[in-house]
């Protein structure tokens, strides 16, 4: 009896055991599992996140390629544009019949294509300047420029346009700010003259041809609100080079 009881308990601590063992199988297995559906569920969104960035990276490419190609189309737009005017703007010129007519013609053709002001001044023998044309879209304000040349004509000496000349260098004010119009203007009144004005942008180019300096060509901005760039001084300097030899074909 006795050793049927002892043989009997073995047999249930045995059975015991081997529940056990089971128990903590099924629960390692259920970690695992866990574990498991953790990472794929990791790699899943990971996965979510490098796609979503690789297409703002492509999107981004996208639009900045694009960017490229519409810049790249205004570019082309704004050399052929320009290119037609300068083509015209020699026809205009070579066919005016005298110098003075060839000067307005300048002045005219460069308002608005160029500038919102344009005021032409031509050196005299003594040194000293004479303004022969100047344009603007409201003729009050080309009254009014003629005015101002006429009480504060320019100075052989001075920056600027009397700069250019001496020199035989064009000169790009991107900023017109108040500081540069006092070196233009040293005197009070002439520069609340500038202020009044308006003037954003400003360029200057001398009439050159065969070494020999004829005047300059001052080109403007104010309402339109425009900056000159080095690209547009190098369009004025080509139109100025056209307009010198025009004025010299018919100069007396």
């Amino acid at each position: 009896m006795a050793i049927a009881a002892w043989l009997a308990g073995r047999r249930a601590g045995f059975a015991a055991g081997l529940v056990g063992i089971g128990a903590a199988a099924a629960t390692s297995t259920a970690e695992t599992d866990a574990v498991s559906a953790g990472a794929a569920a990791l790699a899943v969104t990971a996965a979510f996140i490098a796609s979503t960035l690789r297409r703002a990276r492509d999107d981004r490419t996208h639009a900045s390629r694009v960017e490229r190609q519409q810049a790249a189309r205004a570019a082309r737009l704004i050399k052929e544009r320009r290119r037609e005017f300068l083509e015209h703007a020699s026809r205009v010129l070579s066919s005016s019949p005298d110098s003075q007519a060839t000067l307005t013609a300048l002045a005219n053709l460069a308002v608005p294509q160029i500038a919102d002001w344009c005021v032409i001044d031509m050196l005299q023998d003594d040194g000293s300047f004479v303004t022969v044309a100047a344009a603007h879209r409201d003729p009050e304000k080309v009254k009014l420029i003629r005015e101002i040349r006429g009480a504060y004509p320019l100075m052989r000496n001075a920056d600027g346009p009397p700069q250019a000349v001496r020199t035989g260098r064009s000169i790009v004010y991107e900023e017109v700010a108040e500081d540069l119009m006092r070196t233009l203007a040293p005197a009070a009144h002439q520069v609340k003259i500038a202020q009044a004005l308006g003037l954003h942008s400003a360029m200057v180019v001398p009439l050159l041809v065969g070494g020999r300096r004829l005047g300059v060509i001052s080109l403007m901005t104010a309402e339109s609100g425009r900056r000159y760039t080095a690209a547009d001084l190098t369009f004025a300097e080509d139109l100025a080079r056209r307009a010198a030899v025009a004025i010299d074909t018919v100069a007396p």
